[in-house]
């Protein structure tokens, strides 16, 4: 069947919308295949990622003796700083890394310092140092830290990183095969040279430490140059954009309040696709699936057999029915049914989190220090987040409160020199030592710089002298 003419045909914004958001030539953007699951009542977002390319410790021992120059196939990983890097993000998510390189007794060993018995070791081989980590994320974070992170931050290794894969091992893999040779019709072929491409790819770049996101779904590079470099930053802008605007349109209260005022964050979010042009859906791939999920104290109940049903000539018969040996402990286990997700892209993961946003009608708020978008939790009077304050390790929260108090103490200060200073005055005009319309238009300065000590501009030192230097003292008679 010929393919159809499509000489100057032009897209509509959906078509557009989608396009931008999709595989492009010699850029995979959903390579990694993650699950994700919803806890509605915790309202958290619990991420595993996907280990099936993971770190070979058998490859990296047995090249281990074998330290590649600047100039050969491996790009010198700085494992100090990755494992910096991975801290800060323990720091800022709950994130499980047991089934991941990084797990704490293999951590000694891959980070050991210049002074230790494995200095010197490149460990070449792994692609994501997130691979196989459980994340248990706080609706909203998530998306957010991908939004305000600082894209410009390690971009040089991104940049650099074109260069390293041009000298990659790709081509060995597959048998000497040169790249434009790699069948896409061949699964496996194609996967094992993906495979190589994604650890050539996070090997070579701090970059997709930068936010979580970016680390959980990192694309594949297949035929990397300035083109799918540029591509992918663009795609990474244009989520960015697109998700600020849209968590701003939905969710604060702020934005246009006498117009959205009375819409639900859903009905602001289909008048937003209507607006906008562009899909009002999400589509994915569940399933659902048990999970054992329950306190720490019902678990230790259930492994210790506490709640296994007592033995009965019952018992008896409902193992030789269902043919279970006479150890088999019938041992009610802690159970949750969840619906579990694939995810597959950054894209995907965003929507996700941003429908359950809107399922779950969160309120979202803009710090009044940062002017970042937080989710509030618990506290719904909360007017700061607690993100670091750049430059400074104390957060937006610790300077809000800092800011609170000292609003509050000139606050008190202002009203309270005002005041005096009122019935002094006052007091003069019946003693007839200052004019009533004197006096009338003192008041009006003098309660114009109140409110300009209320607003934080004017501190109540200055405000006081202003005021004591208002009139000249009296001076008093002598008494002879």
């Amino acid at each position: 069947m010929p393919k159809p003419d499509l000489t100057g045909y032009i897209p509509d914004n959906s078509e557009k919308y989608i396009s931008n958001r999709t595989n492009k030539k010699g850029v995979v953007l959903d390579f990694m295949s993650n699950k994700v699951r919803f806890d509605s009542e915790a309202k958290n977002i619990y991420l595993i990622v996907d280990d099936r390319i993971a770190y070979d410790y058998e490859q990296a021992e047995a090249e281990s003796e074998v330290h590649p120059g600047p100039d050969e196939l491996y790009y010198e990983k700085d494992t100090d700083g990755l494992y910096k890097t991975l801290k800060d993000l323990e720091k800022r998510f709950d994130i499980d890394f047991y089934n991941t390189p990084f797990v704490e007794n293999q951590r000694e060993e891959a980070f050991a310092d210049n002074a230790g018995k494995n200095a010197g070791k490149n460990y070449p081989y792994y692609a994501n140092a997130l691979s196989g980590a459980r994340v248990i994320l706080p609706l909203g974070q998530g998306m957010l830290d991908f939004i305000y992170f600082d894209i410009k931050k390690n971009l040089y290794a991104l940049e650099f990183n074109t260069l390293v894969f041009n000298r990659s091992n790709a081509t060995e893999a597959l048998g000497g095969k040169v790249r434009e040779t790699v069948s896409v019709k061949n699964k496996d072929e194609y996967y094992d040279y993906c495979d190589q491409a994604m650890r050539d790819t996070m090997n070579a770049s701090d970059f997709f430490y930068s936010s979580l996101y970016t680390a959980s779904f990192p694309p594949c590079f297949t035929d990397p140059n300035k083109k799918t470099y540029t591509f992918y930053l663009h795609y990474l802008a244009v989520l960015r954009k697109e998700f600020l605007e849209k968590i701003e349109f939905c969710f604060d209260k702020d934005y246009f309040p006498e117009v959205l005022g009375n819409y639900t964050p859903v009905q602001r979010y289909a008048l937003y696709c209507e607006i906008k042009d562009i899909p009002a859906y999400y589509s994915s791939t569940s399933e659902y699936r048990l999970n054992r999920y329950a306190p720490s104290e019902v678990m230790m109940k259930y492994f210790s057999g506490s709640l296994a049903a007592p033995e009965s000539e019952q018992l008896k018969e409902f193992r030789r029915k269902y043919s279970l040996d006479e150890n088999y402990r019938v041992n009610p286990s802690p159970q949750k049914l969840s619906i579990v997700t694939e995810v597959r892209s950054l894209y995907d993961m965003l929507c996700y989190e941003f429908f359950k946003m809107l399922e779950s009608d969160i309120t979202v708020k803009k710090c009044r220090n940062c002017g970042k978008y937080f989710v509030v939790r618990g506290n719904y009077n909360a007017e700061y987040c607690d993100r670091p304050v750049e430059g400074s390790v104390r957060t937006c929260q610790a300077v809000g409160a800092e800011k609170a108090y000292k609003e509050k103490i000139s606050t008190e200060d202002a009203w309270r020199l005002y005041k005096k200073y009122y019935k002094r005055y006052f007091a003069r005009i019946k003693a007839g030592t200052i004019k009533e319309k004197d006096f009338r238009r003192w008041n009006a300065e003098a309660a114009y710089k109140r409110d300009d000590c209320l607003a934080g501009t004017m501190s109540s030192e200055e405000y006081e002298s202003w005021l004591e230097g208002s009139f000249k003292n009296r001076v008093k008679k002598n008494n002879k």
